[in-house]
């Protein structure tokens, strides 16, 4: 229970993380605006962030990610952009994956992915591992996009799993998580 309790803690701590960049990112847009800070300069804090960020648009293509998600998944930054994000999901949960996208469009919040602490991701070398995920939506004169902040949740999982070993087999059945 003290597991599952920290793990909720770190998962409020992953949401505030995203709230904080998400104001940031309001604030670099006005003070852009105003010339305080310049766009490369706010891209370049997006790069240096340690958590994965995924910019993804309402067609499921990324449009952008930081070095952390690439490096997560086993991918170069490069090589994710224009790809659909449903590459980073386990092939089982694929099938539903862009109805769920279909879904966090039409009524977009800043939420956790999925129904459990742990979504399952698939690294480009196949291998399964826990992520946990938070979402937010902004909506630009280009389009409606998501930001995924994804922080790898092994470490969590696996402290958790040793005392609740149905953890495991929870988070990577078949269809588990959105």
């Amino acid at each position: 229970m003290a597991l599952r309790t920290q793990a909720e803690a770190n998962m409020r701590k992953l949401q505030a993380e995203n709230e904080r960049l998400a104001q940031e990112l309001a604030a670099a847009n006005q003070s852009e605006s105003t010339g305080a800070m310049s766009g490369q300069a706010f891209a370049d804090l997006i790069q240096s962030a340690p958590d994965g960020i995924l910019i993804v648009g309402t067609s499921g293509k990324i449009i952008a990610c930081n070095p952390a998600v690439a490096d997560m998944f086993g991918y170069r930054s490069e090589d994710m952009v224009g790809q659909l994000v449903s590459k980073l999901i386990p092939g089982r949960l694929r099938e539903t994956h862009m109805d769920h996208i279909n879904e966090y469009f039409s009524a977009p919040s800043r939420r956790r992915m999925g129904h459990d602490l742990f979504t399952p991701g698939l690294r480009k070398d196949g291998t399964e591992f826990a992520v946990s995920i938070t979402l937010g939506a902004t909506d630009t004169s280009a389009g409606h996009y998501a930001v995924c902040m994804i922080r790898d949740a092994t470490a969590e999982m696996d402290a958790i799993a040793q005392h609740m070993p149905h953890l495991r087999e929870a988070v990577f059945a078949d269809g588990a998580n959105d």
